[in-house]
C-alpha cells in the first residue's frame, strides 16, 4: 500500500463521522480531560482506552496498518504507547471553547507550559481526538511504507550510553531534593532494569528544570520505547534550554529521523556541525546528516521503492553525553 492510499485513507476516517448532538445533561471537555488524565496517571488502561475518540482508534488502526509494512515501527504508537506519553505530559484544564461536537481544551502541565487538546463528544460523552503531531507523524511513517514486501530506510541504531551508577551513593547526606531526584533517576537509567525509568527521568526534569543531562536520558528511553513523538518533544525543550548544544541538536535531529521527518533531521543535524565540529568529528555527524539529507531529498528512497539496494552508511547511533 503507498504513502498515498495509506494517509488518504486515514484522512477520510477523520472524516467520515457524523455529528452528534451534545445534550445537557453531558459532562464538560474539560471534566472528561481530567478522567482521561487520572486513568493515564493510575495506569487504567480500559479507562483511558475508553476516553479516545473513534478519530483516535482509526488512527491508531492505520498506524497498525503501518506496521506490518514497516516492521520497525511495529507496536511503537498504541494506546499504551499514547497513555505513556499522556502520564509524562499531564495537564490540568482551564478552559474549554466548544464548537458542536467538537471542542478545544486549554490548561498548564506540571512544568507551568501551556498545552492544548481537541476533544470530539461521541456516545454521551467527550473523548481525546488526535493531535495534529500525530497525524504529521503518520504521514512521515508511511512516507517510505510501500509494499509490505519493500525495504525502508531505518532509523539510526541507538548505541547504549549508560554508565556505571552510583549517582545517588555519592552524593552528601544533605543534598538537596531536586539533586536526589536527578542521582536516582538517572542510577535508574544506568540500570536500564525499572519500567518506570521514563516518568522518573520526567519527575527529575520538573525538579531540575532546564537540566540537560536529564533531557538527554529522557529522549534516549523514548526513542527506546518507541515513542518518537514525545522523544521529538522533549528533545526540542532541550534544544531550547540550551541552544549552544551540538549534542541537543543531535539527539534532536536522530528523534526526527525516528519520527520519519528527514527533513527536519537534516536541518537540525547540519545545525550540530556548525556548532562544535570537534563534537561533530568525534561521533561521526556529517555521516549522520548526510544520510538524512539523502532520505529528505529521495535520493535512497527511490531505489528502495524500485528494489535496487539502497546505500545507507552505518551509524554510529545515539551520542555520549554528560556523565553517560
Amino acid at each position: 500500500m503507498t504513502r498515498t492510499v495509506l494517509f488518504c485513507a486515514a484522512c477520510a476516517l477523520l472524516l467520515s463521522g457524523c455529528p452528534q448532538k451534545v445534550t445537557a445533561g453531558s459532562t464538560s471537555p474539560g471534566v472528561e480531560l481530567g478522567n482521561l488524565m487520572r486513568a493515564a496517571k493510575s495506569g487504567d488502561r480500559a479507562a483511558f482506552a475508553a476516553r479516545l475518540s473513534s478519530n483516535f482508534d482509526k488512527v491508531l488502526s492505520v498506524y497498525d496498518r503501518v506496521g506490518a509494512a514497516r516492521p520497525e515501527l511495529r507496536g511503537a504508537t498504541t494506546v499504551d504507547t499514547i497513555m505513556n506519553a499522556t502520564r509524562m505530559s499531564l495537564m490540568e484544564p482551564k478552559k474549554y471553547l466548544i464548537d458542536r461536537d467538537e471542542a478545544g481544551v486549554t490548561g498548564l502541565h506540571d512544568d507551568g507550559s501551556k498545552g492544548m487538546v481537541k476533544m470530539r463528544f461521541e456516545d454521551g460523552m467527550w473523548k481525546l481526538d488526535p493531535p495534529a503531531e500525530l497525524l504529521m507523524a503518520l504521514n512521515h511513517s508511511t512516507d517510505t511504507a510501500g509494499t509490505p514486501e519493500a525495504a525502508a530506510p531505518a532509523p539510526p541504531q541507538l548505541e547504549s550510553v549508560r554508565g556505571n551508577g552510583g549517582r545517588f551513593a555519592a552524593l552528601p547526606p544533605d543534598a538537596p531534593a531536586a539533586a536526589q531526584a536527578k542521582a536516582k533517576a538517572l542510577d535508574a537509567y544506568d540500570a536500564n532494569t525499572a519500567s518506570d525509568v521514563a516518568e522518573q527521568l520526567h519527575k527529575a526534569s520538573l525538579d531540575n528544570p532546564g537540566d540537560e543531562e536529564l533531557a538527554l536520558a529522557l529522549a534516549r528511553v523514548l526513542l527506546e520505547q518507541g515513542d518518537a513523538v514525545r522523544a521529538v518533544a522533549v528533545a526540542k525543550s532541550n534544544v531550547a534550554a540550551h541552544p549552544q548544544s551540538a549534542e541537543a541538536y543531535d539527539v534532536l535531529g536522530i528523534a526526527h529521523m525516528f519520527a520519519r521527518d528527514y527533513q527536519a533531521a537534516s536541518i537540525t543535524l547540519k545545525r550540530a556541525l556548525e556548532l562544535d565540529p570537534a563534537y561533530a568529528a568525534q561521533h561521526d555527524l556529517k555521516k549522520r546528516a548526510d544520510l538524512a539529507t539523502s532520505f529528505a531529498t529521495g535520493a535512497d528512497l527511490s531505489e528502495v521503492e524500485t528494489g535496487k539496494p539502497a546505500s545507507q552508511p552505518a551509524m554510529t547511533g545515539m551520542p555520549h553525553g554528560g556523565q553517560h
